[in-house]
């Protein structure tokens, strides 16, 4: 799985608006999206949201933590496994995006997660495990 930063959220980061522990996050599945550094906030993804069985729109809340990687000089945005139960859904990546109140005209867009294929559940969990580099570093990448 890759993930890809969206430019709009490293200028929200380096203006100290994005508190990865503090924040409220959300991740929504997407189906055939096309990302772009251009697209800046959720409501330019969520055309592209999956829909179905144990999958509510908008996505899911998670919890992020930061973490030092020392050996690799950089920070990483990290979460635990997200799990959609007694799902039916396809989806072939995910949005990690920040609430601001709920409007996706103003919820900014943080990474998006390429799951290099479509990745379904039919009837069953529906397990999102972020790889080892998480959401997204800040620093020298890994």
């Amino acid at each position: 799985m890759a993930s890809s930063t969206y430019r709009k959220s490293m200028v929200l980061v380096a203006n100290g608006e994005i508190d990865f522990t503090d924040d409220n996050f959300k991740v929504m599945l997407v189906v055939d999206y096309s990302f772009s550094q251009s697209h800046d906030f959720i409501d330019d993804v969520s055309g592209s949201e999956v829909s179905g069985v144990g999958y509510d729109a908008g996505g899911k809340a998670v919890d992020l933590s930061v973490t030092e990687d020392t050996d690799n000089d950089c920070a990483k945005i990290t979460s635990d496994a997200i799990t959609w139960t007694t799902a039916t859904i396809t989806a072939d990546g995910a949005v990690l995006y920040q609430v601001l109140g709920g409007d996706p005209d103003a919820d900014p867009v943080i990474a998006y997660y390429d799951f290099g294929g479509d990745k379904s559940s039919s009837g069953a969990d529906f397990v999102l495990t972020p790889d080892a580099d998480g959401w997204l570093s800040l620093g020298k990448s890994a």
